[in-house]
């Protein structure tokens, strides 16, 4: 898994995209047949104050192979559907963006983090997957970005 916190420059030209965390079939550990796995997209906890804005964006650059059923969603530690329900996974060039309707998350307490949550089918195990290739486009405001220095 591959996470980049994008520069000012690229920043304004991908929509206020803050962070992308590139996930490949290879990061997948879970090998017990119809259970999930969630990976935490960002390395380290949020901070309190940090905002996670629903302005976000999955892109299945490589189809799921190697099983016949997998979904992701994306959410937030303790409720890995906070922004994105479950979204197939074994079509490729695929975008998923959350609802509308769903808020911003402000990150109030410790220990959170920006959730994916793999699913794969009822007689299938993660780990059979041979190819896949999740891009997740997220907007992060981060408390310490927004202090103001005088």
């Amino acid at each position: 898994m591959k996470h980049y916190l994008l520069k000012n420059e690229q920043f304004s030209r991908l929509h206020g995209f803050t962070d992308l965390v590139i996930v490949n079939s290879t990061d997948f550990t879970q090998s017990a047949n119809n259970t999930a796995q969630a990976l935490n997209l960002n390395s380290v906890d949020l901070a309190k104050g940090d905002i996670v804005y629903p302005q976000l964006l999955i892109e299945v650059r490589t189809a799921t192979v190697g099983l016949a059923t997998c979904t992701v969603s994306l959410g937030i530690t303790g409720a890995v559907t906070q922004f994105s329900s479950a979204n197939d996974t074994i079509a490729g060039n695929v975008y998923f963006t959350p609802a509308n309707s769903v808020a911003p998350y402000p990150v109030v307490a410790t220990g959170k983090r920006v959730i994916a949550n793999f699913v794969p089918g009822a007689s299938e195990a993660l780990t059979t997957a041979t190819a896949g290739e999740y891009w997740f486009w997220l907007k992060i405001s981060r408390l310490a970005d927004r202090q103001i220095q005088a």
